[in-house]
Protein backbone atom coordinates (compact mmCIF):
# COMPACT_ATOMS: atom_id res chain seq x y z
CA UNK A 1 0.00 0.00 0.00
CA UNK A 2 1.23 3.48 -0.97
CA UNK A 3 1.85 6.46 1.01
CA UNK A 4 -0.96 8.25 -0.68
CA UNK A 5 -3.52 6.00 0.25
CA UNK A 6 -2.60 6.18 4.19
CA UNK A 7 -2.63 9.53 4.30
CA UNK A 8 -5.99 9.69 1.94
CA UNK A 9 -7.07 7.61 4.24
CA UNK A 10 -6.42 9.75 7.01
CA UNK A 11 -8.12 12.84 5.79
CA UNK A 12 -11.47 11.20 4.67
CA UNK A 13 -11.77 9.82 7.84
CA UNK A 14 -11.41 13.03 9.56
CA UNK A 15 -13.20 15.15 7.29
CA UNK A 16 -16.10 12.88 6.66
CA UNK A 17 -16.22 9.70 8.85
CA UNK A 18 -17.55 6.80 7.50
CA UNK A 19 -19.33 8.30 5.06
CA UNK A 20 -16.47 9.28 3.11
CA UNK A 21 -15.74 5.43 2.20
CA UNK A 22 -19.04 4.83 0.97
CA UNK A 23 -18.52 6.74 -1.67
CA UNK A 24 -16.32 4.69 -3.62
CA UNK A 25 -18.42 1.89 -3.47
CA UNK A 26 -21.68 3.35 -5.38
CA UNK A 27 -24.00 6.57 -4.33
CA UNK A 28 -21.96 9.53 -2.77
CA UNK A 29 -24.99 10.51 -1.05
CA UNK A 30 -25.89 7.48 0.91
CA UNK A 31 -25.04 7.18 4.49
CA UNK A 32 -22.15 4.41 5.53
CA UNK A 33 -23.26 1.65 7.37
CA UNK A 34 -22.48 0.73 10.22
CA UNK A 35 -20.02 -2.15 11.11
CA UNK A 36 -21.50 -5.75 11.36
CA UNK A 37 -19.30 -6.53 14.62
CA UNK A 38 -17.95 -4.42 17.12
CA UNK A 39 -14.89 -4.72 18.77
CA UNK A 40 -15.43 -4.08 22.64
CA UNK A 41 -13.16 -0.97 22.67
CA UNK A 42 -16.13 0.02 20.06
CA UNK A 43 -18.90 -1.01 22.79
CA UNK A 44 -16.88 0.95 25.69
CA UNK A 45 -17.37 4.15 23.14
CA UNK A 46 -20.81 3.98 22.88
CA UNK A 47 -21.77 2.95 26.32
CA UNK A 48 -19.92 6.45 27.64
CA UNK A 49 -16.58 4.56 28.37
CA UNK A 50 -15.63 7.56 26.47
CA UNK A 51 -16.72 10.19 24.41
CA UNK A 52 -20.21 9.55 22.92
CA UNK A 53 -19.06 11.81 19.50
CA UNK A 54 -16.58 9.00 18.60
CA UNK A 55 -16.85 5.52 18.41
CA UNK A 56 -13.19 4.52 17.71
CA UNK A 57 -12.01 0.84 17.31
CA UNK A 58 -8.99 1.83 19.19
CA UNK A 59 -8.29 3.34 22.82
CA UNK A 60 -7.17 6.84 22.68
CA UNK A 61 -3.42 7.14 24.05
CA UNK A 62 -3.60 8.35 27.94
CA UNK A 63 -2.28 10.39 29.02
CA UNK A 64 -2.93 12.77 26.33
CA UNK A 65 -5.43 15.89 25.34
CA UNK A 66 -8.55 15.65 23.22
CA UNK A 67 -7.72 18.47 20.24
CA UNK A 68 -10.31 17.40 17.94
CA UNK A 69 -13.04 14.68 17.64
CA UNK A 70 -15.60 13.69 14.85
CA UNK A 71 -17.35 10.72 14.01
CA UNK A 72 -14.51 9.47 12.74
CA UNK A 73 -11.53 10.36 14.02
CA UNK A 74 -9.77 12.07 16.91
CA UNK A 75 -6.42 14.43 17.53
CA UNK A 76 -4.86 13.83 20.83
CA UNK A 77 -2.11 15.65 22.36
CA UNK A 78 0.62 14.42 24.44
CA UNK A 79 3.65 15.18 25.54
CA UNK A 80 4.92 11.57 25.22
CA UNK A 81 7.68 10.64 22.85
CA UNK A 82 6.93 9.74 19.05
CA UNK A 83 8.10 5.64 19.87
CA UNK A 84 6.24 5.97 22.87
CA UNK A 85 2.91 6.33 21.12
CA UNK A 86 3.58 4.27 18.20
CA UNK A 87 4.67 1.11 20.14
CA UNK A 88 1.37 1.26 22.09
CA UNK A 89 -0.87 1.17 18.90
CA UNK A 90 1.18 -1.15 17.21
CA UNK A 91 0.60 -2.87 20.65
CA UNK A 92 -3.35 -2.33 20.48
CA UNK A 93 -3.90 -3.49 16.28
CA UNK A 94 -1.46 -6.33 17.26
CA UNK A 95 -3.92 -7.57 20.33
CA UNK A 96 -6.82 -6.20 18.79
CA UNK A 97 -5.87 -8.72 15.81
CA UNK A 98 -6.02 -6.25 13.41
CA UNK A 99 -4.20 -6.80 9.79
CA UNK A 100 -1.19 -4.03 9.96
CA UNK A 101 -0.97 -3.11 6.06
CA UNK A 102 1.79 -0.94 6.66
CA UNK A 103 3.77 0.89 8.87
CA UNK A 104 5.51 3.90 7.92
CA UNK A 105 8.67 5.04 10.20
CA UNK A 106 11.10 7.72 10.83
CA UNK A 107 13.00 9.81 13.55
CA UNK A 108 10.18 12.15 13.86
CA UNK A 109 6.90 10.43 12.78
CA UNK A 110 5.27 6.88 12.78
CA UNK A 111 2.33 6.37 9.64
CA UNK A 112 0.06 2.99 10.41
CA UNK A 113 -2.83 1.74 8.49
CA UNK A 114 -4.47 -1.16 9.39
CA UNK A 115 -7.65 -3.85 8.50
CA UNK A 116 -9.95 -5.56 10.43
CA UNK A 117 -12.77 -6.43 7.75
CA UNK A 118 -14.02 -3.89 5.56
CA UNK A 119 -13.13 -1.51 8.98
CA UNK A 120 -9.75 0.36 8.21
CA UNK A 121 -7.92 2.77 10.86
CA UNK A 122 -5.03 5.06 10.02
CA UNK A 123 -2.65 6.34 13.10
CA UNK A 124 -0.60 9.44 12.35
CA UNK A 125 1.95 10.08 14.68
CA UNK A 126 3.76 12.68 14.26
CA UNK A 127 6.46 15.68 16.82
CA UNK A 128 4.56 18.60 17.57
CA UNK A 129 7.24 21.23 18.48
CA UNK A 130 10.08 20.67 20.71
CA UNK A 131 8.32 18.69 22.93
CA UNK A 132 5.31 17.31 22.63
CA UNK A 133 3.84 14.65 19.86
CA UNK A 134 0.37 15.00 17.79
CA UNK A 135 -1.32 11.78 17.31
CA UNK A 136 -4.55 11.25 14.76
CA UNK A 137 -6.94 8.10 14.65
CA UNK A 138 -9.36 7.85 11.81
CA UNK A 139 -11.02 4.70 10.96
CA UNK A 140 -13.18 4.71 7.44
CA UNK A 141 -15.64 2.23 6.89
CA UNK A 142 -14.67 0.49 3.42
Amino acid sequence: MDKHWAWMLLVLALAGGTAACSASQGDPSAPASSPTSASPNTVAARTGARSSKTALPLPNYQPSKVIMQTTGGVQLSSMDSVSKVASFYENALKSGKWRIISIDKNATSTNMVAMRGTLGVGISISRAGPVGTSIVVAKCQC
